[in-house]
């Protein structure tokens, strides 16, 4: 006889990684791995006696998928918001002014060569621990690349390498980065930007570079969101080569083209909203990050 078992007990009890592992062992086919029914059906399972017990399992975890769709929603409408932004508050192609502006600004805005607003670039491509005859520590310096620096905050928990004192005086000293400097990953992926967060000091890593902007011609803030704005990022799309892995070289921009408000305080005023909505979002994916951690980790407590 087939035993009581309580739906949302079994969802969760499936989802346990040893499970998942079982499956996968009794898979077949590389690259869309699947299993027939018969060796899934032979899968054993633990499970309480009592349905009582079950029940209380399941009703935990339906909890706690609610509050995790419940951030996924909100995370998932601040980004929809951002994206309104960004349409609204830049010119469309072959505009000079955006649909939506601050009050009190007017003036048309400039188009401009990118590099006549950065004074310098900081990329150390191509340098690693071991071509400086070291090697990396397990704290110290965070090392920025493409694969944390997300967009509009660093992920300090993916690709987490640091180097000691000896290897950040020997990778950065002369070009330290500074609190709000934008950081832009060229390659794999391509086009992803976050500021440095503070002046702790950080290692300039694989594939990622840093832009010193000309204070009387752009704010940190206002490039920040310029590069992710649809005109300015569908034309680096445009710029860049390879195939799957797309890239955009420091020549490329050269070729770049950018429409910029003259005014300072406007930009400031850009920059500052999306800055805003950039640490909203942020706050948002950390909070749901560490529920979907905790709900794995309840995972492989409570299931056998």
């Amino acid at each position: 006889m087939r035993p009581n078992i309580d739906s949302y007990f079994l969802l969760n009890s499936v989802q346990n990684k040893q499970f998942v592992q079982h499956v996968l062992d009794r898979s077949t086919g590389t690259s869309y791995p699947a299993i027939n029914s018969s060796d899934l059906s032979n899968i054993e399972i633990h499970v309480p006696s009592k349905l009582s017990e079950q029940k209380k399992i399941g009703s935990f975890f339906e909890q706690l998928d609610n509050t995790i769709a419940l951030h996924q929603r909100k995370l998932d409408k601040l980004k929809r918001i951002k994206q309104v932004y960004l349409q609204l508050l830049f010119p469309q192609n072959g505009d000079k002014v955006p649909r939506v502006r601050f009050a009190n600004f007017e003036h048309e805005w400039e188009l401009r060569k990118f590099f006549d607003s950065i004074s310098s670039t900081i990329d150390f491509r191509g340098r690693t621990p071991k071509k400086l005859g070291m090697d990396w520590s397990e704290s110290g310096y965070l090392a920025l690349s493409a694969l944390n620096v997300k967009n509009g905050y660093i992920d300090s928990s993916a690709d987490a390498h640091y180097g000691d004192d000896k290897l950040y005086n020997k990778w950065m000293v002369g070009r330290e980065l500074t609190k709000g400097q934008v950081l832009f990953t060229t390659e794999a992926p391509m086009g992803n930007v976050a500021q440095v967060p503070d002046d702790k000091g950080y290692i300039l890593s694989q594939r990622t570079v840093a832009f010193e902007t000309k204070e009387d011609m752009m704010t940190n803030d206002f490039l920040a969101i310029l590069l992710k704005s649809p005109v300015v990022f569908n034309n680096l799309s445009a710029l860049s080569s390879g195939g799957t892995a797309k890239g955009v070289s420091q020549k490329s921009l050269k070729g770049l083209s950018v429409t910029v408000p003259l005014d300072i305080d406007e930009q400031q005023k850009i920059g500052s909203l999306f800055k805003q909505l950039n640490n909203t979002i942020a706050l948002h994916q950390s909070k749901l990050d560490k529920l979907k951690s905790i709900k794995q980790a309840f995972l492989q407590k409570i299931f056998i």
